[in-house]
């Protein structure tokens, strides 16, 4: 299967690839002579897809992170117009793409496939208006539509929070979690790589699937673990988190057998070894 993948050098993308070895997978991005592709000229986007004709397409391309200002927004917004005309204009009858779990936001405990968040801010809500375009722009493809929690692992952006907490260990302070019950559905990017993977490769129907741990995992025990691995201390058990949103995984385990199967803490052990040794 030929397969354009739009981000694939990015953090998920870098785990994607090696899943998809075995298809004809291009990666176009703005410094790619010979497949350039930058998602805001429409018409270099329309002259790639009619170049390559794929038979699919992964799409995990945002513009900015972590900047999720209205402008910047509305830029995404146009960009994933752009690629879903170009599609419309060749035979991809199957097309993968992530949203996010904060089209959630403002919800409490299990969240389903089914619930739109009571409190989106601007990033939730314009995801929501792209995943109602595409429903209605690519209603005769087989599109899969991804909700990643928050997915964590080596290679991550600097400032995002298990490298930040690294950092500050690594300088020789303990980390302050500013609130230390907040808790969230920690994911490991393998595991989420291994999904979007299936979600290409499946014959299920077309829809929307979380993509989580599905269960609630508080900062302060993150920060907690990670100081313990550094410094060769016991590791504390979990304790309960509170209050949080995460992913109810029903939809995902019925339609593809799909489970995440990455152990934080083992995870984590792996990563301070990793950073200790570079």
């Amino acid at each position: 299967m030929k397969v354009l993948i739009t981000g694939a050098s990015g953090f998920i993308g870098r785990a994607l690839l090696p899943l998809l070895a075995h298809h004809d997978c291009i990666t176009p991005s703005r410094a790619d002579d010979a497949s350039p592709l930058d998602l805001n000229d429409r018409d270099q986007v329309l002259a790639l897809f009619e170049q390559e004709q794929p038979d699919a397409v992964v799409n995990l391309a945002w513009e900015g992170i972590p900047d999720f200002s209205e402008a910047m927004c509305a830029r995404n917004y146009q960009q994933h117009m752009n690629l879903f005309e170009a599609i419309r204009h060749t035979d991809c009858r199957r097309i993968v793409i992530t949203g996010t779990c904060m089209e959630y936001r403002g919800l409490s405990g299990a969240v389903n496939e089914a619930q739109v968040g009571t409190s989106l801010d601007r990033f939730g809500e314009t995801k929501l208006r792209i995943y109602a375009q595409a429903q209605q722009q690519l209603a005769d493809r087989l599109l899969f539509w991804a909700r990643p929690f928050y997915v964590y692992g080596p290679g991550q952006r600097a400032g995002s929070l298990i490298p930040s907490l690294l950092t500050t260990i690594a300088a020789g302070e303990r980390p302050e979690i500013n609130n230390p019950q907040a808790a969230q559905d920690f994911v490991h990017v393998s595991d989420v790589a291994r999904g979007l993977a299936n979600m290409l490769e499946t014959t299920a129907q077309s829809g929307c699937y979380n993509l989580g741990q599905g269960r609630l995992i508080r900062v302060q025990q993150i920060a907690d673990w990670l100081y313990a691995l550094w410094h060769d201390l016991p590791l504390t058990d979990p304790k309960a988190a509170q209050t949080g949103m995460f992913a109810d995984l029903t939809r995902l385990r019925t339609t593809f057998n799909w489970a995440p199967d990455t152990k934080m803490r083992e995870a984590l052990r792996a990563w301070v070894e990793y950073v200790k040794n570079h």
